[in-house]
């Protein structure tokens, strides 16, 4: 797989358009840049590690290729991740007893959602 469409990957991965991934690094590389990136020949860009981050990627895969594109689980909500957080230090039977809530939470909003 070619830069270009580790990038495109990477960014989709993160649900980002072109713009949102511009805004996330400040607009040091502009849409239209990232753009001719995506489908360009390009073998890298000065902005990788930048790019990397802004898509929850490892910086070593979205350069050359090399290993897998995310270690571990990668979430966007920064709600979720201060859930994540505070859950690693809790006892298991904690976890247990959230990991059971969330599962009721989600059948209840299954069910009480109204058909479209």
């Amino acid at each position: 797989m070619k830069y270009g469409e580790r990038l495109r990957t990477a960014r989709v991965h993160a649900k980002l358009t072109q713009q949102q991934l511009a805004d996330r690094i400040n607009n040091v590389c502009t849409q239209e840049n990232i753009s001719k990136l995506e489908r360009s020949d390009a073998t890298g860009s000065e902005f990788t590690a930048q790019f990397a981050e802004a898509c929850g990627v490892r910086a070593m895969w979205l350069a050359e290729g090399q290993g897998d594109m995310v270690d571990g689980l990668y979430v966007h909500d920064e709600r979720i991740k201060h859930l994540v957080q505070v859950c690693q230090d809790l006892a298991d039977y904690d976890v247990q007893r959230l990991v059971q809530a969330g599962d009721a939470l989600k059948e209840l909003s299954t069910k009480t959602k109204k058909p479209a």
